[in-house]
């Protein structure tokens, strides 16, 4: 976030920013549990817990998930006027630093790898400029291309969790988005949950 950004435009970056990521689980047919953007500018989407372990996620779930956490980011550079990100090297970098970040977040080195495209051990500073290029075309361009093809489902979104201090539900979110004409791509998290169901 840029420093001095006022409360107000800071708390709108947030909401674009949890509004992409939300956007993203949903088109991916990852079930939301809620999600809340605070007046100081913080923010989560929580997806809902218990679904599908992490350890038995598909590499397809893995891939949709590393487009979830970069498609926050996206979608709040998004709302700053940044355009012809996929041809940026310095976006691009900048995304996949963030992507690191998310991911050593999680707790799971793992998962971090796998979700960035088997690149191998996370880089240091030095080396994502160079990384960032091998990255994108795995997960940061196909976020950018879903940012960009569901902008009306994030812009309408961002307004109503600025709109709704209590948060809303993952019923209400995936109603907002459905509304703006938007349904899932896929169903990958309840797709693994009955394959699992079957084979036990």
């Amino acid at each position: 976030m840029p420093e001095g950004l006022d409360p107000d435009a800071h708390r709108t970056a947030r909401a674009y920013h949890e509004a992409g990521h939300a956007v993203a689980d949903h088109a991916y047919g990852r079930p939301i549990g809620f999600a809340l953007v605070e007046d100081g500018g913080s923010g989560i989407v929580q997806p809902m817990p218990g679904v599908v372990p992490e350890e038995l996620w598909t590499p397809e779930m893995f891939d949709a998930h590393a487009i979830g956490l970069l498609s926050g980011r996206i979608a709040e550079c998004f709302w700053f006027g940044v355009d012809g990100a996929t041809t940026d090297l310095e976006f691009d970098a900048d995304v996949f630093a963030y992507g690191r970040d998310e991911g050593d977040s999680i707790g799971d080195g793992d998962l971090y790898v796998h979700a960035l495209g088997k690149l191998g051990t996370p880089p240091t500073e030095t080396e994502i400029d160079d990384r960032a290029l091998d990255a994108r075309p795995a997960h940061s361009e196909p976020a950018y291309e879903l940012i960009q093809s569901r902008w009306p489902a994030v812009d309408v979104l961002a307004m109503e969790l600025l709109g709704t201090p209590g948060g809303l539900s993952g019923e209400a979110i995936s109603a907002i988005i459905e509304a703006a004409g938007f349904e899932p791509l896929a169903d990958l998290w309840m797709e693994r949950r009955a394959e699992l169901a079957d084979d036990g």
